[in-house]
C-alpha cells in the first residue's frame, strides 16, 4: 500500500556480490529476503510519513484513506531465483481493520508489466537494480541511505486510468540511531508531488 515519480530510472542488474543475500545483519549488504528468520516487516507507524496525501493523489477514496491510516500493515516477503535467473520478490501486504490487503510481485528486470487490483486501478510498472547513488536522480529518493550500500532496487509505476507516477527506492537507513528497512518514494501527477518514507521493523514468524 505504498508506492513515487515522473523521473524514470534507469536500472541494472546487480553484480552476485550484491544480490539480496544479507537481509538482516550489519556486516553485510543491506537486503535480505530469504532469512526465514526475519522475512517479515511491519510498517512502523510512528517513524514512517502519512501515507495519506499520496493516496490522495493517487486516487483513494477518503474513507479508503482513514481505513488504511489506522491500520497496521505487514509484509510478508518471498525471495527467490527463477530458472532463467531473473530475481523475484513477491510481497503480501496485509493490514489490519478490516483492510484488504494488496500484492507486490516483482521481477528485478527493469520490464514492465501490467497489473490491477482494488486500491490503485490499473497500471504498469517496472523494477530493477540501480549501480549506485549517483543513477537516483531525485534529490529525495536518493537521500539517507547507509553510506555502504552501492546498490539499490527501484521501483516504477504509471497509472494507466488516473494519471500518477510513482518511484519509490529500497534499502537501509540510520533512523533514531538503529538500522531500518525503509522506502523512499515520490507519487506525482501534473504539477503536484507527494515525497514520503515508509520505515518498517523486521520480525520472525514466531514472533
Amino acid at each position: 500500500m505504498d508506492q513515487g515519480s515522473s523521473h524514470k530510472p534507469t536500472l541494472s542488474k546487480a553484480s552476485s556480490i550484491y544480490h539480496p543475500s544479507a537481509w538482516l545483519s550489519p556486516h553485510v549488504h543491506p537486503f535480505r529476503f530469504t532469512n526465514p528468520e526475519a522475512n517479515h516487516a511491519r510498517q512502523n507507524k510512528s517513524l514512517s510519513d502519512s501515507a495519506d496525501p499520496a493516496l490522495a493523489l493517487q486516487g483513494v477514496g477518503w474513507l479508503t484513506r482513514k481505513a488504511i491510516g489506522l491500520a497496521t500493515v505487514t509484509l510478508h516477503v518471498k525471495e527467490y531465483v527463477d530458472e532463467s535467473g531473473k530475481t523475484h520478490v513477491d510481497i503480501q501486504q496485509m493490514a489490519t481493520g478490516g483492510v484488504k490487503g494488496t500484492a507486490e510481485n516483482r521481477t528485478l528486470d527493469d520490464t514492465f508489466r501490467e497489473h490491477s487490483d482494488w486500491l490503485f486501478g490499473s497500471v504498469k510498472g517496472r523494477t530493477g537494480w540501480v549501480a549506485s547513488k549517483a543513477e537516483i536522480t531525485d534529490e529525495f529518493l536518493r537521500k539517507g541511505w547507509e553510506e555502504a550500500q552501492t546498490e539499490f532496487v527501484v521501483g516504477y509505476v504509471e497509472s494507466l486510468d488516473r494519471g500518477w507516477t510513482a518511484t519509490q527506492v529500497w534499502g537501509f537507513q540510520e533512523v533514531n540511531g538503529e538500522r531500518r528497512y525503509a522506502r523512499n518514494i515520490v507519487v506525482a501527477k501534473g504539477d503536484e508531488k507527494v515525497e514520503m518514507r515508509l520505515v518498517y521493523d523486521f520480525y520472525s514468524e514466531e514472533a
